[in-house]
């Protein structure tokens, strides 16, 4: 049976892996010319090899580990000799510990960079009714006050979501609060609670707080995940059709490929979307329409109107004034700066420590988010030189970059806004219902690689039983 796989980030990779070690026949179709979506590497001048994409996996979540293992590969984790810090009124300041992606248990874990004032109105939480799925930043601003989102909340969800807190669904984003909010009860009880208790099982799960790795990746870089994935299927036998795009699929699987060569008609038994969300709406809609399954085409329409965030991540290769310590900073969208957020590479990753030469380091700066314009009215350069500049007034350092380079993530990440888990819901009771179309990304069980490998992972296995039952 014949399975046309549209998509080569990481989860069309693992969705034709699984596939393949199946048994069945696949041919991946990808629009751009290289595999591995948001896994993206770069020689950065020559300097060493390392990510330019998407850096590391969470190591709680065991998917990722597990497929590493699969393909032979050899996890490497981060340093434990630097920690990351927040840029507050200016000042860069040790993030706290005691909190769930920014939201305090006790208002003393966070006194060292809230206002007075925002202490005490932690301490004055407000209940104010159930809720079913609220905005994270709404939600919180009413219960512990506007200065722990922005300061706290904020930045640690743009650093997953590139987006809003005050955009993004409670539910979808930050489920162990989801209770609270419908029970309406204490934000500050369930926090402490959730806290106390990873710390018993198996510590906060917070960077510098446990000995258990928070983050996984490779020698190299995430974005040998999605090389080692792509050997191996063409090892079992998978085709892939790079520079290839599907605009259209219809009835009995004919779908409209368009590549060097002009527009041709391919066929398959089987299709499985793992394209960004707005993609796969699209196609579902012209699939529905052909079908003249209206419940598919309003499947589409839902996927297509899924927003997304655009950024870009800006690389450099620093000769070092002095010894760089830290693994890196966060920044507040309150702060008046163009970068969002900064990873000493080097100093987090030991394996790309040891490949640069002596009293140089690798730090990457994140600009843009949901809404934001920087990418739009900035060249490459440009966004090159505003960055470089302001993470040296940030640090206040005065180094000499050697080497820099910018990639973009244009519609990478969807934000997941109030009813979005509700909408990845509807859509997938309809998709399930037709056993030989599957629907895979980032889009729906979580935006980071384990969410996507187990999505994948489990609409393979529902196609494969749908087939031999």
């Amino acid at each position: 049976m014949s399975t046309a796989v549209i998509g080569a980030g990481i989860s069309g990779l693992t969705a034709a892996f699984e596939l393949a070690q199946a048994g069945e026949k696949v041919t991946v179709y990808e629009a751009n010319h290289r595999v591995g979506g948001s896994l993206v590497g770069s020689d950065l001048g020559g300097y060493a090899h390392g990510d330019v994409g998407a850096e590391a996996s969470l190591y709680a979540r065991p998917q990722t580990r597990e497929l590493m293992q699969q393909l032979g590969l050899e996890p490497q984790y981060p340093s434990t000799e630097h920690k990351s810090q927040l840029l507050v009124n200016g000042q860069l300041t040790k993030i706290p510990a005691g909190t769930l992606m920014g939201v305090p248990g006790r208002h003393t874990d966070v006194s060292d960079v809230l206002s007075p004032a925002g202490i005490e109105r932690i301490q004055q939480e407000q209940l104010a009714g159930p809720h079913q799925d609220p905005a994270v930043g709404d939600f919180i601003a009413q219960r512990l006050g506007a200065e722990v989102v922005d300061t706290l909340v904020d930045p640690l969800l743009a650093g997953v979501y590139a987006g809003s807190a005050y955009h993004l669904s409670l539910r979808s984003t930050l489920p162990a609060l989801e209770t609270a909010a419908r029970e309406n009860t204490s934000v500050l009880d369930a926090v402490d609670q959730i806290l106390a208790s990873r710390r018993v099982t198996q510590g906060a799960n917070i960077p510098g707080t446990t000995a258990r790795p928070v983050f996984v990746s490779l020698d190299g870089g995430m974005n040998g995940l999605a090389r080692a994935l792509y050997e191996r299927c063409r090892e079992l036998g998978v085709t892939f059709r790079l520079g290839e795009k599907v605009s259209r699929v219809r009835a009995g699987y004919s779908l409209t490929v368009s590549g060097p060569q002009g527009e041709r008609a391919e066929v398959a038994d089987r299709v499985l979307v793992a394209t960004p969300a707005p993609v796969a709406g699209q196609l579902l809609g012209s699939l529905g329409e052909d079908l003249g399954n209206s419940e598919l085409a309003g499947a589409g329409v839902a996927l297509e109107r899924v927003e997304t965030a655009d950024s870009a991540v800006v690389t450099a290769v620093l000769e070092c004034a002095s010894e760089l310590t830290g693994s890196g900073f966060l920044i507040p969208p309150n702060e008046p700066t163009f970068i969002k957020a900064s990873t000493f590479a080097s100093n987090k990753w030991p394996w790309l420590q040891a490949r640069i030469p002596d009293g140089t380091a690798v730090v990457r700066m994140s600009v843009g988010r949901y809404q934001s314009t920087e990418l739009a009215t900035h060249t490459d350069e440009q966004l090159a030189q505003k960055s470089v500049a302001d993470w040296m007034s940030i640090t206040g350092r005065s180094d000499r970059a050697l080497h820099t380079e910018v990639w973009r993530h244009v519609g990478a990440l969807p934000q997941y806004q109030p009813g979005h888990a509700h909408m990845v819901s509807g859509v997938d009771s309809v998709v399930k219902r037709i056993p030989t179309l599957g629907l895979v990304g980032n889009a729906f069980e979580g935006v980071g690689i384990p969410a996507c490998i187990n999505r994948a992972r489990s609409e393979v296995q529902r196609l494969i039983t749908e087939r031999t039952a």
